[in-house]
């Protein structure tokens, strides 16, 4: 037994060494787990022993460079001289950069003596630890305790019992493990575990090196417990034999199949791989590989777990997406793909290569997205889509009578089999408005580079510079332009495609107008829509503005009027240093003038308009079901008013209206997407209509 006067000695002595940190949120109960969030908490738990039988959860990534600034070596770690008794589930979360350097001190890691104890999910990543024995990034001493889900990277180095991830293992359970920490001590020396003396190590693995004179491997140092279904590797560690494990080459190590298929020396049953390779039949999911992630080694994979974000969803009061989670928390009910949304802030989503089931799952997958999302000009920058065998892929996987606009997605990465676009794999009846998409696209059919499928859709001031490699009908903006609109819009990444390869478009008998594309980036000299420009050409504004460009029907509307451009809502802009010299997206204004309202209403039927599209003149046709004043106005795609056509009391029944294409003070207005809405009483519906010069 420890001596608490020696436990009391210890810590008065490390009173004047260490601030006090800060508590918590929480009780430290099951049910009310303490919220470690900061470093000042982690610092908390290691002066308050009394804590060290209590619940934790971490509830963000940790920042622990600071340690290396903490007097008396470092970080302390918590159960120095009492086990730590209680639970800590970091989520997924790191801890980066933790340094300890107490060279002649035992028993050191992030925690120091664990028994009777369950440890998750915890990632420690850039560690720097030197000490004396029983050294582990994880824990120097493990006993009766659970270790799963955890993984340490960086540099231990000790004497003897030392481990990437626990330096002596005494009965406890480490599974789902990893470790890529390079490991120096002089005996007892494990790439994993330093010295497995009665624990049970399984479907774990390390790819550090590893040096010390006596009782060194791969894997670990010494064994007189139970190892199965674990692996090292031979080239890194510099280790050819380990007390437990199986060695394999980086190759081997870098391949699923070693960890799935029962062909594989050493392994007794599959580990739970993400997509259930060979002969995994598992379906949670712990692991996942891929080239770019972890130096092509298993990693484990995040559960994502969404937020819901703020606002309603109404018009009037629309969610707000502002992080990775809240377009998670979207995706996983068909309740929310009714609604309207804004995104507030840029979003990195780059952690969606971690996530299970092959990344990012679309909004509309099941059934369609059939509200609003107005990107605000923000962007979601590094979306990933891995699944080879399944259709209807994107942001949007199917959208039907949506609006989507001001998005843009950036650095994409989709791997998935047909119905592909960077924004949406499927689109029926929608609008599609400023937006565009950066990155790759691979698949088997009907992809490109925003959208995939396009059925009656209309598509406007939009861009893509994606690389698009398929099979059938490929385009550098569309795939399919089955029945659908494109107007004012180009693409210049590179497309390829056994069959139907299109420089903009790659297949369909849709309406095409005033849209371009760089026949030499995208090796694509044809197109099912569009017009072909050399790159200098694509990169002058004359190509957009100037009447005398071959394929240019109406000017596009850029910031400064140039040539015979007469827009006033500058879209676009160009010059010579953004966008790689091409046409951007100049950031249009996301507060409307007066929003439309895109839900119908029981009062109003038959609300039409014929031709569509139209050139000068429309006829808006409409029912009222009783008698009252209507309203009846046109707005642009940013929702500001263009015209009202009609403030009138009117009697039930059939009525219609002409838009001869001119604003309020009688001047026609420019080619593009326009909304008509109608008003009676305290309902209102909209539609949309394309004006084609």
């Amino acid at each position: 037994m420890r001596q608490q006067f020696f436990i009391l000695v210890i810590l008065l002595s490390f009173t004047g060494l260490f601030a006090d940190g800060v508590q918590p949120a929480g009780s430290g109960t099951v049910a009310d787990p303490y919220q470690v969030e900061i470093l000042d908490n982690l610092l908390w738990i290691t002066t308050t022993y009394t804590s060290w039988d209590k619940h934790y959860v971490q509830t963000a990534d940790i920042d622990a460079s600071d340690t290396q600034n903490w007097v008396g070596g470092g970080y302390r770690p918590i159960g120095w001289e009492d086990n730590f008794s209680g639970s800590y589930n970091g989520q997924h979360y790191i801890i980066d950069g933790l340094y300890i350097n107490r060279t002649g001190w035992n028993y050191q890691g992030l925690f120091c003596f664990v028994a009777d104890a369950v440890i998750e999910n915890v990632g420690l990543t850039n560690i720097s630890y030197n000490a004396n024995g029983n050294v582990g990034g994880l824990a120097g001493f493990a006993s009766s305790s659970e270790i799963r889900n955890c993984y340490t990277s960086g540099s231990i180095n000790g004497n003897s019992s030392i481990g990437g991830l626990v330096g002596y293992n005494d009965d406890a359970v480490i599974s789902n493990c990893y470790s890529s920490c390079s490991v120096t001590g002089i005996e007892s020396t494990g790439g994993l575990v330093g010295g497995n003396y009665q624990g049970t190590v399984n479907n774990s693995y390390s790819c550090g090196a590893v040096a010390a004179n006596d009782f060194v491997g791969g894997l670990m140092g010494f064994n007189g417990g139970t190892v199965s279904n674990c692996f090292w590797d031979v080239e890194t560690s510099n280790q050819t034999t380990s007390a437990g494990g199986t060695g394999k080459t980086t190759a081997e190590m870098q391949d699923v199949a070693t960890y799935t298929s029962l062909a594989s020396v050493g392994l007794d049953a599959p580990w739970d791989f993400a997509k259930n390779p060979f002969d995994d039949t598992a379906i949670q999911n712990f692991w996942n590989i891929y080239e770019n992630v972890n130096n092509g080694y298993p990693f484990l994979q995040i559960p994502a777990i969404g937020v819901e974000p703020v606002g309603s969803g109404t018009v009037a009061d629309p969610y707000q997406v502002e992080i990775i989670e809240n377009l998670l928390w979207i995706t996983t009910d068909i309740i929310y793909w009714d609604k309207h949304y804004i995104q507030t802030a840029d979003i990195d989503a780059t952690e969606t290569q971690l996530w299970s089931c092959g990344g990012y799952r679309p909004i509309g997958f099941e059934e369609d997205f059939t509200g609003t999302y107005n990107g605000q000009n923000h962007v979601i920058d590094g979306l990933f889509i891995d699944r080879q065998y399944l259709n209807y892929q994107g942001m949007f996987g199917s959208a039907r009578d949506a609006v989507i606009e001001n998005v843009g997605l950036t650095n994409i990465s989709y791997n998935v089999n047909g119905r592909i676009g960077g924004l949406a794999g499927f689109a029926d009846s929608c609008v599609i408005n400023n937006c565009f998409v950066t990155g790759s696209i691979n698949g088997d059919y009907s992809l490109g580079g925003l959208l995939g499928w396009n059925n009656d859709s209309v598509i406007s001031n939009c861009f893509s510079t994606c690389s698009i490699n398929g099979l059938e009908d490929a385009g550098g903006l569309v795939g399919n332009n089955h029945e659908g609109s494109v107007i004012n819009s180009y693409s210049c990444g590179v497309v390829y495609s056994d069959v139907n390869a299109g420089g903009l478009v790659g297949s369909g008998g849709g309406t095409v107008n005033n849209c371009f594309w760089d026949m030499e980036t995208s090796n694509q000299a044809t197109s099912a829509g569009g017009t072909g420009k050399t790159t200098a050409e694509m990169q002058d504004v004359a190509t957009y503005t100037s009447l005398a460009t071959v394929g240019l029907d109406t000017p596009w509307d850029f910031v400064g009027n140039p040539f015979d451009d007469i827009g006033n809502e500058d879209y676009w802009d160009i010059d010579e240093t953004t966008n790689n010299g091409y046409p951007f997206l100049a950031n249009p204004a996301v507060n409307v003038e007066e929003p439309y309202i895109p839900n119908p209403s029981s009062l109003i039927t038959n609300l039409n308009h014929y031709p569509n599209p139209f050139n000068p003149n429309t006829t808006i046709h409409y029912s009222i079901l009783s008698d009252g004043n209507v309203e009846l106005s046109i707005y642009n795609i940013k929702g500001q008013k263009v015209k009202q056509l009609l403030s009138d009391q009117l009697t039930a029944g059939e009525h219609s209206v002409v838009w001869d294409g001119k604003d309020e003070r009688g001047n026609a207005v420019s080619s593009g997407i326009y909304l008509y809405r109608l008003e009676t009483g305290n309902y209102s519906s909209t539609k949309k209509m394309l004006l084609m010069k």
